[in-house]
Order: C-alpha cells, then structure tokens, then sequence
C-alpha cells in the first residue's frame, strides 16, 4: 500500500496504518496482521484517561520521553523527599545454562587461587575474516583459547620475580569461531611452574589442573569434565573445555545459588608501574638462632619505596649458622631505574647486615 510499518489499534478489529511522509492511510482488518512481523506494540491513552500535558522549553532538549519527566520532577521535587520501596519484579528470572556454567567455573577457580585473563578475540589467522579489522594482525576471528593461553603463560613466567610467586595459575573464558561448528564457549585454563625442571613442572601443572577439574565436577554435579584440548608448554600444561557442551549435560538448578557470590577476600586494584623492574639478590651467614624475620628486617630496611619486593628463596644451617639468601626486586613508578641507582641502594644494604655482625656469602 506503500505506507509505514507502524500501525494502531482503533476498535472493531481495526488497525490504522499512516504515513506522514505519503500523507496516506489504509484501514484493515485485524486478521492481516499476521502477514507482519511485531517488534513492539504499546498502549495509547484515551482522552478520558488522566493524563499530563506538558510543554517543554525548547532549550531544554534532554526531555522527549516520559522518564526524562520523571527524573525531572524527582529533582526538584528532591529525591531524599521520595519514599524508598523494593523494585518489582517484572517476571521469575530464568538461569541460563551456559552463564551458569561459566560462572560455577569462576567460582571454583577462583577459590582455587586462579586468575581470570581476558585476551583478545582476534588473531592474524582464522577461519572467519573481519570485514574491517582493526589492525593488519587482528583481522580474523580466534578459533582456539588455548593458543592465547600459552602466550600468557609465558609472558608471565617473565615477570615472576615481580609477581613473587611459584606457580602462574590463570584460566580464561571466552567465545571461538570455526566453520564447522560456529560460535562456542570455551574455558580454557593453564598452569606453569617456571622455576622447576621441566618434566616436574609440567606434571605438577597437569595434578593441578586434574585437582581443580575434579572439583568443578562436583559442583556442577557430573561425573567429570571431559576436555576438548589438551596441550603441554613450556614447564606448564594447558586445557580447554566447552561451556556449551557442559550445558547441555550437567543439571541446571532453578536459580544460581553461590556462583554469582562475590569472594569476601577480593583484592583492592592497586595501580601498577609500567617501567621495568631490577633484581638483586644477597646472601649472608647469621648466628643460630637468627630468625627470617630477623633477617628480613635488615635487608628491607633499605631502598623504600624501590625495593618493593623482599623474598626468601633459600636457607641452610651450617656449623652452628644459618644462611639466608633474598631477592630485592626495585622498580619505580615513574621512571626507568639505572644500575648505579639500585647498586647504591645495595651498598647500603651489605653495609646494614654488616653492622649486624653477620657475614655476606
């Protein structure tokens, strides 16, 4: 009829369709419409409805709906002067099966002393291309997770010093793209432990993922957890399990219980140095008797704030002594720190453990 899309309901089985553009309009039974595809429909009030005209001034361009109305009256008005009350809830919500499984994996993950890492969804080869990349090295959809997580191991076994710690434990969860089978979440995890040798730190990487895996199954009450991918790195091993498919097997309860809970022991974000860091260690023999405690004390007693990490990373008694050697990482958080600058600061450590009597190795 060459009119628009939008129509209104007028009584009598009637929908009136127009067109301010034709300054044309047809009348038609309500039967017709099933030819339509509804994307919305609303109620119009009658005249004898009660109902509010207003008049907007034309400098005011943020009111055009009935919320801008709303807001505007609650601030004049004052909103500490509105009476409070518990919102309504439209309808009962539904779990959906795959964010449940996700986030019951983030909650034994997380308990697990795991890192969630969030990497990019395009790569510089795929099976599905963007139409308009955004860099020359991201224009294809990702179809793996595993392959981002093994960068991130390594990338991380660079900074372990800063990180002070053994183990990098880290899992993502994200969608991959393939001809074959389309869109899919995947969770994929990985564990390295850098500082073992390699047939150690990949076996105790593998116990450790079995360990979480075990636990997740249990969770989502299933027997277990089959893997998609499995993928031995450098000292460490990495998995990939499909979301999805665990949706389609494991029961689904009618609400989400603790998945969505927030951990009572979140860290607080602390800003990060994006200069580089420096490492020294030291080594000295004390007295028997001589706690670590006692120890540290003396080495980071110099160098704040650069020294912002002290770690113990070995200790033997030997005649009647005890040897204790720590690593001083230095970093700064506005500037690339010299040679000169972090061996004054030492200097000025051997010389506060020697004041104390004992002897550097």
């Amino acid at each position: 009829e060459g009119v628009d899309h939008c129509g209104m309901y007028v009584g009598d089985g009637d929908i009136i369709h127009s067109s301010r553009e034709r300054g044309k309009s047809v009348v038609e039974a309500m039967d017709a419409i099933a030819d339509y595809r509804i994307v919305g429909y609303g109620r119009v009030r009658g005249a004898d409805d009660p109902h509010v005209a207003v008049t907007v001034p034309h400098m005011r361009l943020d009111l055009r709906i009935a919320e801008d109305f709303i807001e505007e009256i609650g601030r004049v008005y004052g909103y500490d002067r509105v009476p409070s009350r518990d919102p309504r809830a439209l309808r009962a919500p539904v779990v959906l099966p795959v964010y449940y499984i996700a986030n019951a994996a983030r909650r034994v993950l997380d308990t697990a002393g795991y890192a969630e890492v969030y990497t990019s969804s395009f790569r510089s080869a795929g099976e599905w291309e963007v139409l308009y990349p955004a860099a020359s090295d991201k224009n294809f959809l990702r179809t793996d997770l595993a392959t981002a997580m093994e960068d991130r191991l390594a990338f991380n076994a660079r900074n372990m010093d800063l990180f002070g710690t053994e183990r990098i434990a880290v899992y993502e969860i994200g969608s991959v793209f393939t001809e074959g089978t389309g869109e899919r979440t995947l969770l994929s995890i990985g564990v390295a432990y850098p500082r073992m040798k390699e047939g150690k730190a990949r076996e105790s990487a593998k116990k450790d993922i079995a360990d979480v895996c075990v636990g997740y199954a249990a969770k989502l009450g299933i027997a277990e957890v089959p893997m998609l991918t499995e993928k031995e790195v450098e000292r460490g091993y990495v998995v990939e399990i499909d979301i999805g498919a665990l949706a389609g097997e494991a029961p689904i309860p009618p609400d989400y219980g603790d998945t969505l809970d927030t951990p009572d022991d979140v860290p607080a974000y602390k800003s990060f140095s994006p200069y580089p860091y420096m490492t020294r260690d030291i080594a000295f023999w004390t007295p028997e008797g001589t706690s670590v405690d006692d120890a540290r004390v003396a080495v980071e007693g110099e160098g704040l704030p650069l020294a912002i990490r002290t770690d113990l990373f070995d200790t033997f008694a030997k005649d009647g002594r005890v040897s204790y050697a720590f690593r001083i990482v230095f970093q700064a958080p506005d500037r690339t720190l010299t040679d000169e600058e972090v061996n004054g600061i030492m200097d000025s450590v051997y010389a506060r453990v020697a004041a104390r009597g004992w002897e550097g190795r």
